[in-house]
Order: C-alpha cells, then structure tokens, then sequence
C-alpha cells in the first residue's frame, strides 16, 4: 500500500463518515489530491462512499491495523512515546 493511501485511510478511520473537505483538511492537504484516492480506496473495498461522506469498510478496518505495524514502528520503538501514551490510557 502507498503512503498517501495510508494516510488517506488513517484520516478516514479517524473522521469517520466525513467529506473529502473535511479528510483533506485533516491531512493538510488539498481535496484535489485527496479524491483521487478515495476513488481508488472505494473501487478497492477499502473504503464506503456513502453520498459524498467516507468510511472505512470491513477490509479497510483490517488493512489500517495491519499497517500500523509497518508506518508506525519508529513510534513503538520510542520508549518516551510508549509510556506517554500509556500514561494517556
């Protein structure tokens, strides 16, 4: 999976049944770069377009959790950043 794909995704995962707007603006990007991706999220099951407002599918909850492993390593490592967020939870 691409980088802007998992990110897109995260954003997705975290908005939850929000517009392109609102994922690119969560991003920090531009919706013209963010909707090429959710087409290519949606067509991919990835993703569920529900009138202009964004999900994540079934498959696409599996996938960003199997991700995080491979985009997230760099923080799990980081013994400061772990008990930070243990402290949190």
């Amino acid at each position: 999976m691409s980088t802007d794909l998992h990110l897109v995704m995260h954003a997705v995962a975290i908005k939850k049944h929000a517009s392109a707007e609102a994922i690119a603006s969560l991003l920090n990007k531009t919706v013209d770069e963010v909707a090429p991706i959710l087409v290519q999220a949606t067509v991919g099951d990835r993703v569920i377009d529900t009138a202009g407002k964004f999900m994540l599918s079934p498959a696409g909850h599996m996938i960003v959790r199997s991700e995080y492993s491979r985009f997230c390593t760099a923080l799990r490592d980081n013994g400061d950043f772990v008990a930070a967020y243990d402290q949190f939870e």
